[in-house]
């Protein structure tokens, strides 16, 4: 259990797949491993071929006394609910991250620029665009983007405030139009 002044920075590996700068990503994770007030939480991708960090990148991080290593049998939204920021590069984790409150800073710099996201039109996270900003925009508690209309509709889909309810309509609505 982190001390209450810890700052708790939960990241999911990204797939390298996905057009992922890694050696400039473990640069990240080490410089905020580096951070006295971070305790960084690490998890794979159930595809874990996909994620993995090799087994000398893994040691290197097991020895660090604020980075733990979190099991795949963890819920992924428990681990959102109990950290204070989502560290995310393109999952769309983010959007639950965002939906439950909580900050999310999404390197820019570790992506390919070919690579377009919504959050980059509308917003919803914190977007960084180098290491010194991404550290800073984690440690910063006051800031945080806000969820505006946009983000709700293109991003989360969450055109009403019962989402749940609105595709159980839409659903309802289908199956009706088949009738």
């Amino acid at each position: 259990m982190a001390p209450s002044n810890v700052l708790i920075v939960m990241c999911f590996l990204p797939k390298w797949n996905n057009s992922i700068e890694r050696s400039p990503f473990l640069e990240l994770l080490h410089g905020l491993a580096k951070e006295p007030l971070v305790e960084l939480w690490l998890r794979e991708h159930p595809r874990k071929d996909e994620t993995s960090l090799t087994a000398a990148e893994w040691s290197e991080f097991d020895a660090l006394h604020n980075v733990r290593r979190r099991n795949l049998d963890e819920d992924t939204i428990d681990l959102i609910a109990a950290c204070d920021v989502l560290l995310e590069i393109e999952s769309s984790i983010a959007i639950d991250a965002a939906i439950l409150g909580k900050r999310v800073v999404m390197p820019r710099y570790l992506q390919d620029s070919s690579v377009v996201l919504k959050y980059d039109l509308v917003g919803g996270v914190t977007r960084t665009h180098d290491l010194v900003s991404t550290i800073q925009a984690i440690k910063d508690v006051r800031q945080s983007e806000s969820l505006n209309e946009e983000f709700k509709r293109y991003v989360a889909a969450q055109i009403h405030d019962r989402t749940l309810d609105f595709y159980a309509a839409s659903l309802k609505n289908i199956a009706e139009s088949y009738v």
